[in-house]
């Protein structure tokens, strides 16, 4: 019996304490804390702490023997080798002969020491802030592994109670925080604060890199986008995000030619990024001027291109053709007496097309004065267009100048007079010429 009834008891204490577990059967909430037949108080709202305790003053040498009690308030102490869990603890701070020279050491939240145990400080859905000889937190402050008395400011009694202080996340949030690397690009977004329990939205920014494409934020350097520039970043935990690159294809540009008032302009040619362009051999074309290259401006006056020169920026554009207009050209007619009576005359003119006149030429032969008929472009006269006073020619078609022979009537008899003319003698001897008048005369003078 005496067997079966200690069998119980362990059974009893071994579920009592796995019970007590985090993460166990049940936990201590805010509402109650229990481990089956004990319970303690569940932990009301207090005050915030002092987020930042202020430095402690330095304190002369321990002079008394002395018990430190640890209050869970609220929490508890779990027992980290029979697994059982308690609501404070007591710790001394010397034993032996020697305990007047040595100051007690405060225990941080994982490992509160009682002789050979150590416990863990536990309470549901808080985090643990530090020691205080007041339950609210405005007391003095005994500060993690160090000295109490020496580096705490704790007063010297004879028994002291150390109190822990927990904080809720809406009283003293844990900040973390979320930085950026470019990872191999520039621009990246500044570091970003996130506070413990609320959502933080990723920066907007975005970095850039020459040849790539901006995909988003990984966790690691060669890791899958996991984030986007404006996304929800939720995780309680300080990270650094790094920029995910594609390769992108070339960009290309196009580079356009405008005669600016000529012709023949090139066609646009393509540039791709990064690769050098040869411009266009092809030249416009202007009346009255000389190209003398390209620029990128319609009003400029010197060039900055020359065709087939190389084009290297990364941008589209528009060439305009530069121009240097040529001095007047200046045409010639020149009138010639081809065997006749006058003097070769040359007239300059600045239009092509210029209009025929008589300029008085005639022939005598023999006393014969014969009258101007026409011109033609070559001296004979033969197999070539005629050119009468009042036509027109176009000096263009003959290279800018061109010379006019000049060509008679035939004779119907002796005309006196001069020229312009038209008293007609016969010929001595009384009978008729034998190039004869009238009709036959006329043809007779055309041939021969």
């Amino acid at each position: 019996m005496k067997i079966v009834k200690k069998a119980l008891i362990c059974l009893l204490m071994a579920v009592t304490a796995v019970s007590a577990l985090p993460g166990g059967f049940f936990q201590p909430d805010e509402a109650s804390a229990c481990l089956f037949f004990w319970c303690w108080p569940a932990p009301i709202c207090r005050p915030a702490p002092p987020p930042c305790p202020p430095a402690p003053p330095v304190c002369p040498p321990s002079q008394y023997s002395m018990a430190v009690i640890y209050d869970g308030n609220g929490g508890g102490f779990y027992n980290n080798s029979s697994r059982a869990f308690y609501s404070t603890r007591t710790t001394w701070t010397e034993t032996g002969s020697n305990v007047n020279t040595t100051d007690h050491t405060v225990f941080n939240r994982d490992n509160v020491k009682e002789g050979n145990y150590s416990y863990t400080v536990y309470a549901p859905n808080k985090d643990f802030v530090g020691w205080n000889t007041r339950s609210d937190g405005y007391g003095q402050w005994a500060y993690e592994n160090r000295r109490l008395f020496a580096d705490c400011g704790i007063s010297r009694s004879s028994r002291v109670t150390l109190y822990a202080i927990w904080k809720d996340q809406s009283v003293c949030p844990i900040i973390y925080t979320v930085c950026y690397d470019a990872n191999g690009g520039t621009g990246a977004p500044g570091s970003q604060k996130k506070v413990q329990g609320s959502d933080l939205t990723l920066s907007y920014d975005k970095p850039t890199r020459d040849g790539y494409n901006f995909k988003g934020w990984a966790t690691s350097k060669t890791g899958a986008v996991t984030y986007q520039p404006g996304g929800v970043y939720a995780n309680n935990a300080n990270i650094t995000l790094y920029a995910v690159w594609e390769k992108s294809c070339p960009a290309v540009y196009t580079v356009s030619y405008d005669a600016n008032g000529g012709t023949g302009a090139p066609a646009s040619q393509v540039k791709t990024q990064g690769v050098d362009l040869y411009l266009s051999y092809g030249k416009p074309v202007r009346d009255g001027y000389d190209f003398l290259g390209w620029a990128m401006s319609s009003s400029a006056t010197t060039p900055v291109y020359q065709p087939g020169g190389l084009y290297k920026s990364d941008a589209s554009v528009t060439l305009y053709a530069v121009w240097k207009a040529q001095p007047p050209k200046t045409y010639t007619i020149t009138y010639h007496p081809n065997g006749g009576i006058g003097n070769i005359d040359s007239r300059p003119s600045y239009n092509n097309i210029v209009k025929i006149e008589s300029v008085g030429f005639y022939k005598v032969v023999d006393y014969t004065t014969y009258p101007f008929w026409f011109y033609t472009t070559n001296q004979s006269g033969i197999n070539t267009e005629r050119y009468y006073p009042g036509d027109t020619i176009d000096l263009a078609k003959f290279g800018g100048s061109v010379t006019l022979y000049a060509h008679y009537m035939p004779s119907q008899g002796n005309i006196s007079g001069g020229p312009g003319t038209s008293s007609v003698t016969p010929p001595s001897g009384g009978g008729s010429s034998n190039r004869g008048g009238g009709l036959f005369g006329f043809i007779w003078g055309l041939f021969f």
